[in-house]
Formats: structure tokens, sequence, C-alpha cells
């Protein structure tokens, strides 16, 4: 499927995110218009959502009749009034039946409403991740993007799928049963209209309060969940420097500043809850009061007394139901931005002007006058460079010259900013970025390998790969005499991250999941970086030969890897400064000497500067 451009989101994102810039800041708005600001993931699911407000409704009202049939019957057994009194009991009884099963459709389709706003909304957010990575994660912690795309979405999922639908109920029921218990008792039933205006008072007041409230914590809550992630990340590093307390001291620290939040938050939902207890106490005293002064005056018969006051329960029951989750709009306004900030931010590549035209990846690759950076930085500078189809280039440079700049370029991780890179005469910018990775296949240095078997890590780069393919690349990336010796073969568990092979395993692991998608351009970086001297040369004989009618881009930093391509390129301050073959470069340059054995480079006046070999 093809990438969105960069400044046109997924339909659904689109759709989700557009209100969020309308938002208008200050009180109550703000905090309505920051979680409204994901109504549009209800727009595919409108039926369910109405079918599932009506059942609320129907449960709720079919609650209070039940209830109000309880009382009215009761009211007239204590007084020996029996006459009819059969039929009451047998609608009470088809009323209790009715309420279990809108009870049990309720849930049901309710639940049904959670799972498909729950898949939608992590596909939105897992969707821009894939869309903004790698560039788009720079400076994000992973603890707080792995928040956002679980915790806030479930967050959000809870609100939308169960508090909106219960919101719209508690909006409907106590206006039906108003008008009934005025039918009942006359216009000074009215008053419950009013308790029901009355209850939204302190959420309204203080509204501004809440919205801070409720970044604050979300804002704690992240911070925790990242430095927690982290630390398990990097258990063995804390291990050995002795770490461990120091670490330990900042989660602890993060949690007693999530706690004040946390308790600031609760004193002020205490408050609210007060003061609306408060509203419905008084509502039930006036009704009360109007029951027993209309039961004097002769205008009510006494056995209507206690249905009148069930209404009253039932009148409330509803907001008092949502209550709860309304004083978490802040909280639940600020899941809202976080979820928003990550599935709206802008893609590093913009595959708007892309041609649905074949793209097989082969031909020339030329870049010409390539410029590229990272914010205001520019790495590249005027890069011009032609590799024929087929040839090994090794390309070096200190570190920072550019060369992992370039390798993203080529795999569209980004797109130059100035110039252009082309492949077989297409500019890779009118070629879909799906297309274009799975013609140019870049492995890493670091590479990483998802918890499950070596069969599940493999088959992530091609998963219709036979059981045969498996191990035919295994064996080309110099894993055949591991994979002999697993018993469980490809069906043997790895752990997450790679935990359970050694890292010059793991890259090879990474070299043969390249060698599945069978790429035109392969690009290595630092292939042999983990390996001793047996395992690398071992590799490097395997790698030669799979260069052969490849076009391969070696980023490399050991002379073995660097004297085995076909043609060198010394990038330095982000620019091409000789390109040749490594003896020839060897015998005219002594930049690229420099480079090779570490030697500082002579200064005027005796002064000298180191140019790193990494």
């Amino acid at each position: 499927m093809s990438a969105q451009p960069a400044n046109a989101q997924p339909v659904s994102a689109q759709l989700i995110w557009d209100a969020q810039a309308r938002r208008i800041p200050g009180g109550s708005r703000e905090l309505l218009d920051g979680v409204l600001s994901l109504r549009g993931v209800l727009a595919d699911q409108r039926p369910l959502f109405v079918t599932s407000v009506s059942l609320i409704v129907g449960m709720q009202l079919c609650a209070a009749a039940v209830s109000a049939l309880t009382a009215y019957l009761s009211a007239r057994i204590a007084v020996a009034h029996l006459d009819g009194i059969g039929l009451w009991v047998a609608v009470l009884a088809v009323s209790v039946v009715l309420l279990g099963v809108l009870t049990w459709l309720e849930s049901w389709w309710s639940h049904v409403l959670a799972y498909r706003v729950l898949a939608k909304l992590r596909l939105v957010v897992h969707a821009a991740i894939g869309r903004i990575a790698p560039g788009g994660l720079a400076g994000r912690r992973t603890g707080e993007v792995a928040g956002a795309a679980v915790n806030d979405v479930e967050q959000l999922e809870w609100f939308y799928a169960h508090t909106a639908g219960a919101s719209l109920a508690a909006v409907i029921s106590p206006l039906l049963l108003v008008s009934v218990s005025v039918a009942l008792v006359g216009a000074p039933a009215l008053m419950l209209l009013a308790g029901l205006l009355l209850l939204l008072v302190p959420l309204w007041l203080l509204a501004p309060l809440q919205a801070r409230q409720g970044e604050a914590v979300r804002t704690e809550l992240s911070a925790l969940k990242a430095e927690t992630l982290e630390g398990a990340q990097g258990l063995r590093d804390l291990l050995t420097l002795n770490a461990m307390g120091r670490q330990i001291a900042r989660v602890l620290r993060r949690t007693e500043a999530l706690q004040r939040r946390r308790r600031a938050f609760n004193l002020r939902a205490g408050a609210e809850s007060a003061l609306a207890d408060s509203v419905i106490a008084a509502a039930h005293l006036g009704m009360l009061a109007v029951l027993g002064g209309q039961v004097r005056a002769g205008a009510l018969s006494p056995a209507v007394v206690p249905v009148a006051v069930v209404l009253v329960f039932h009148t409330f029951a509803p907001v008092t139901g949502v209550f709860a989750m309304w004083q978490r709009l802040g909280e639940l306004a600020a899941a809202a931005r976080r979820v928003h900030d990550v599935a709206r931010a802008p893609s590093p590549v913009d595959d708007e002007a892309t041609s649905p035209e074949p793209f097989d990846g082969r031909g020339t690759l030329e870049l010409r006058g390539v410029e590229a950076g990272y914010g205001d930085t520019t790495v590249l500078r005027g890069v011009d460079l032609a590799i024929p189809e087929g040839q090994t280039v090794a390309l070096v440079g200190a570190s920072g010259a550019g060369k992992s700049t370039l390798a993203h370029l080529l795999v569209r991780f980004a797109d130059p900013t100035g110039g252009g890179v082309r492949l077989g005469g297409r500019d890779l910018r009118s070629v879909d970025s799906d297309q274009v990775r799975r013609r140019v296949v870049l492995v890493p240095q670091a590479a990483y390998a998802m918890r499950g078997t070596l069969r599940s890590n493999l088959a992530l780069a091609r998963p219709d790969a036979t059981d045969e393919a498996m191990i035919a690349a295994l064996r080309q990336a110099a894993l055949g005499e591991l994979f002999d010796a697993l018993p469980d073969g490809l069906d043997t568990p790895i752990g997450e991250g790679g935990a359970t092979l050694s890292g010059g395993q793991l890259q090879r692991l990474s070299i043969a999941r390249a060698l599945l998608l069978d790429p035109a351009v392969l690009i290595l970086d630092e292939p042999v970086a983990h390996l001793d001297a047996l395992a690398e040369a071992e590799l490097n004989a395997a790698v030669g030969a799979l260069r052969r009618g490849r076009t391969t881009i070696l980023i490399a930093h050991r002379t073995s890897t660097i004297r085995s391509a076909d043609r060198v390129v010394l990038l330095e301050g982000g620019r091409v400064v000789v390109d040749g073959s490594h003896d020839d470069l060897l015998a005219t340059s002594g930049a690229y000497t420099r480079l090779l054995t570490g030697e500082p480079e002579a200064q005027p006046g005796g002064a000298q500067s180191r140019c790193s070999s990494q």
C-alpha cells in the first residue's frame, strides 16, 4: 500500500484530527474541543454508535419503569388495594425480562464498538509512527511514543466507546423522565431540570483547573513510563556501571511527582463530587416537600409518592453514571493532544507526486548536487556521485561526514533538500517510498530482532518465503553453522531485541532478511562491526559472492571491508573529497590514509587535529 504524502494524512487520520486545528482555548471549550477533536473516529461507526446510545436509553428507561412499577405495586399492596393488580404484576414481569435483554444487548454492542474504536485509533497511531520513522521520531522518548500508542489510545477509547454514548443518554433519558414527573405531579417537577443544570456548574467553573491538572498528570505519567522503559532497556549497562541505585531514585522521584499531581487532581474531583451530591440531595428534598404538600392538599394520591421519588433517583442516575468521566476531561484532552502530536507529525518524505509506473531498481545510481540535513543543520553539501549497476562502493569518512544521511536518502527515510537522487533514470521522489524500500534495502549497523522465532523474524522481510528460501538466506549470510546446531531449526525462540543472539549473529540475521528481499541495491552499514577476525573473513567472502550483479554500498571503517570494494568514496564535511580504488587512494590521498591509520593532520604552526576513524 502506498505511503501517504507528507501534507495529506491517511483519510481516517484526516477525519479524526481535522477538528483539532479549530480548538478554542480557554475553560470548558478547550476541554471539549481537545477531546472532541477525535470525534471522526466514530465517523464510520455511526450506525453502531447510534444503536448503542439507543440501547443505553432503553435500558435506563426500562430500569426506571421497573423501579416505578415496583414502588407503585408496593404502595397498593400496603393499603390492600389489590383490584387489577395482576395486570400490573404482568407488566412488571415483562419489564424485568426486557431490562435483562437490553442490558445484555447494550453490553455486547458497546464492547463491539469499543474494540472497533480501539483498533482504529491504534492503527492510526501505528501508521503515523511508520510514516514518520526514523527521522520523525528523533527527539522523542521511546516510552512517550509507546505511551501515546497504548495508554493514551486506551484512555480515548474508553471515552468514545463508552462515555460518549452514555453522555448522550445522560441528556435524553433525564429529559424524558422529567417529562414523566411533570405529568405526574405538575410543573413543580421542573425543579429536577434545574438540578440537572446545576450539576454542570462545578465542572464548568473548574474546567481551566481541570485542564491544567489533566495535562500535568498525563505528562508525569508519560515521563514515568519513559524512565521505567529506558531503565529496563539499559539494565545491563546500569548494572555494569553500578548505577541501579541512581536509576531507582529517578523512578521514585517521578513516582512521587505523579502522586502529587494525582492528589491535586483527586482533591478537585472530590470537591466537584461533593457539590454534585449536594445538588442531588437538595433535589430529592425539594421533590419530597412538593409531594408532601400536594398529598396534604388532596391533589395527589399517596400511592404516587413512591413512584415520583423513584423517578427522581432515575432522573439523576444517568448523569451520576458519567460524572466521574466528565471529571477526567482534562486528562482525556491531554491524552488526545499527545496522540494528535504523533498522528499529525509531518512525514520526512512526500509521496504525493509519485508515479504508479513499475520500478525495478535497476540501472545507474546517481546523486546530483544533493543537499540534505536535519532541521537547521546541513549534513550533505552538493554531493555528486554516480554508481554503475552492479558496482560495489565503500563509503568512508569520519563520524558526522554524512554517510548515514546519504544511506537514508537512498531508502527514502528522507528526501534531499537540494539536488536529486536517481536510480535507473528515475528520481526517487517519483517512486513510492514503499516501492523504493522493496528494491533498495538498508542493513543497519544496529540490527534488531523481534521477540518470536527465527522463522518469524525472517518472515518480516518476506512473509511468503518458504523454509528452503529462509535456510538459503541464513547460509548466504554465514549463519549456516549456527542453524545446523539449532535443535528447533527455524522455530528456535529469539529473545526481544535479539537477546539470545550475539552481536555478530544478530547482524548476520539482519543481512539474511535483506537477502530474502533480493534487492537491486544493497546498503550494508558496518556489516562486520560485531564480528571477530574469523567470522569477518567468512562474512566478507559470503557478501562478496552476493554482491555479484547487485549494486552494493558498504559503509565501512575496517580496511578488510573497504579493500573488497570496487571503489572507495571519501566523504568529508558533507562533500565527496576523493573517489577511486583503495590502492590508488592510499598512494595519492593523504586524507584517506589518515582516516585509515587514525593519524592526526598536520596544521600550520605545529597544531594538529585528529580525524576520527569511526
